[in-house]
């Protein structure tokens, strides 16, 4: 699972939680507990803090993507809509 904690959904099947949401709606990834769950964010700093607050409410298979969407976004990995790379 995807889990984007930005405020656009760019990849895919991805699901949007932005991180200052998180913690009212962590309830809502309980199914993934147990799975992987690979964490993005713009360049990467949201996705590191998303990712601990995950682990200490007890998920396991934690990964983020190193560079973020930015970096996905160069390498000409697909996106469901293009986003303006100088936007925070």
């Amino acid at each position: 699972m995807i889990f984007n904690n930005k405020n656009k959904d760019d990849i895919e099947n991805s699901k949007l939680m932005p991180i200052e949401t998180l913690p009212k709606k962590v309830n809502l990834l309980k199914e993934y507990r147990d799975k992987e769950i690979v964490i993005t964010c713009h360049g990467g700093g949201r996705s590191m803090m998303a990712a601990n607050y995950l682990a200490r409410a007890g998920f396991k298979d934690l990964r983020i993507l190193i560079g973020g969407m930015r970096l996905w976004i160069q390498k000409g990995y697909p996106v469901i809509e293009d986003i303006n790379l100088a936007q925070p």
